[in-house]
């Protein structure tokens, strides 16, 4: 926050008047990641990660009813493309239906909703300052999940606190861009850019895991990009 103009010329306050919404939203956030990388234990990674780009169905979702916002006939259809797309990739048929298949989708869901409510935060409210109490409760979250679950796992190589380092670093700077993009445009409009993740994805799962679910993956993965650039195409058009 020392780096942020608009704090500094607001005297460095720390108390902000919607604490409650910052502090709600940290929650979201622990519930999400809780439920994603519990998913990672049981589904591959690329599948995990595609599943969870039906957070942009959410946002488009929840933008109409919390923030108002008018969502175009086109957009609705991306909408129905990517549903379609990430029901083959979970593959709701009872004798392969996998359950923890869903986490993905509940995480999908709960970043969704602290993508939509950073747009309900005062404009004067410096983005920073907002992060802060998000990432506060994203700590209580964190914390209630630790006992609600009644396991806890030994640290035993130092490596390990290195890869724990870099995800917080990433994980942080990935969450104050989305959060600083949120602020300046509606969120059905940056949806469709998460959507880029999913080659990405593929691709780390391959080199770090060895994972190559390419059945899985098609064609419902074509849906969803699909269901993006359809939005992307939309918006440059007009």
């Amino acid at each position: 926050m020392a780096f942020s103009e608009s704090w500094v010329k607001q005297g460095r306050k720390i108390i902000i008047r919607q604490w409650k919404l910052g502090l709600f939203r940290g929650l979201l956030i622990a519930a999400a990641q809780f439920c994603y990388y519990l998913s990672l234990r049981h589904i591959e990674f690329a599948i995990a990660t595609t599943i969870s780009l039906s957070g942009p169905l959410f946002v488009t979702l929840l933008s109409a009813p919390v923030l108002k916002h008018k969502v175009g006939l086109i957009r609705w259809i991306a909408v129905f493309l990517g549903f379609i797309g990430i029901l083959l990739v979970v593959n709701p048929d009872p004798r392969i239906f996998n359950w923890y298949s869903l986490l993905p989708l509940c995480s999908a869901f709960c970043y969704s909703s602290t993508s939509v409510t950073a747009s309900l935060f005062d404009d004067s409210t410096p983005t920073p300052l907002m992060n802060m109490y998000t990432l506060i409760g994203a700590l209580i979250g964190s914390f209630l999940s630790l006992f609600m679950t009644g396991t806890y796992t030994e640290i035993v190589q130092n490596q390990d606190w290195l890869w724990l380092f870099a995800m917080g670093v990433f994980g942080g700077t990935g969450v104050y861009l989305w959060v600083s993009a949120y602020r300046k445009t509606e969120p059905s409009n940056l949806s469709p850019f998460q959507y880029f993740t999913i080659p990405i994805s593929f691709l780390m799962g391959w080199m770090f895991f060895g994972e190559a679910p390419f059945s899985k993956l098609f064609p419902g993965v074509l849906l969803i990009l699909a269901g993006g650039f359809l939005v992307i195409l939309h918006d440059r058009k007009n």
